[in-house]
């Protein structure tokens, strides 16, 4: 089952970003900032709140087992994306572009995009169009490479995805996020290392910067509207650091009260 053809075609078949209801200005800003991109078919899918459920019972529901020092909110962010990847599973879809609430575009991604899509092989399981890479990858001047990376704020996992990681974490010996493992990003990571998985990554890591990064807050005589979250960000999206973070910490903030940054 293909990935499509075209930049074009990802744009207009759309996607889903995970939220949660008590913080849903946060989707509603950053699916604005989808939509002045061009990405306006987007779904907002209700993920499980890891500070207002019991997700270690919601967990054992639906199959999963967690060590007992993953914090909660990593645990219900993880089971967000596992649904959605059991979505693609059950209902057949050939992939699934996934978002989450705090993703941040890059205002040129409309123009940049088509070269990173062709680019892009479609026999994989993970698409990272925004990653935070722990080393900076061998090719570092080509658009997409492979490179051991983090978080989940915008990718696509394909048919053939959801399969492998789903049957990956099916294994009777394997407890999901196990020991120092403190995300479902980390998990997959493990599997990059691994060469468990086949994935690909947007390269960002040339691009001129468009937004200030999150260490650069002190210099700043005022906070801008958006943020990059880490220095590391790379992909054509990012983390928007002054919208907080919901799997740390429940009082995550969104533009306009930033009391707490």
């Amino acid at each position: 089952m293909p990935l499509p053809d075209t930049f074009a075609e990802l744009q207009a078949q759309g996607g889903v970003m995970a939220f949660l209801p008590r913080h849903r200005p946060r989707a509603e800003y950053s699916f604005a900032k989808l939509g002045d991109v061009g990405f306006t078919n987007i779904e907002l899918f209700e993920g499980v709140d890891g500070f207002t459920a019991d997700v270690r019972q919601i967990a054992a529901a639906d199959g999963w087992s967690f060590d007992p020092e993953v914090r909660v909110g990593r645990i219900g962010n993880a089971l967000s994306m596992l649904r959605l990847w059991r979505r693609v599973v059950q209902q057949d879809l050939p992939y699934l572009l996934i978002f989450e609430d705090d993703v941040l575009p890059r205002p040129d991604v409309a123009s940049l995009g088509p070269r990173y899509w062709e680019e892009t092989p479609r026999d994989v399981d993970f698409v990272y169009l925004g990653n935070q890479m722990t080393v900076e990858p061998e090719d570092k001047d080509r658009l997409v490479v492979q490179a051991l990376s983090w978080c989940t704020h915008a990718y696509i996992v394909s048919n053939k995805g959801a399969h492998r990681a789903l049957e990956l974490l099916s294994q009777p010996q394997r407890e999901l996020l196990k020991g120092h493992i403190d995300g479902l990003d980390t998990q997959i990571r493990e599997w990059m290392s691994q060469g468990v998985i086949r994935w690909a990554c947007w390269n960002g890591t040339r691009l001129p910067k468009v937004y200030p990064t999150s260490d650069e807050i002190a210099t700043l005589s005022a906070l801008p509207s958006d943020v990059a979250w880490s220095p590391r960000d790379s992909g054509l999206f990012y983390q928007n650091f002054t919208l907080g973070s919901t799997v740390d910490n429940p009082e995550a903030v969104w533009p306009g009260d930033r009391t707490a940054l």
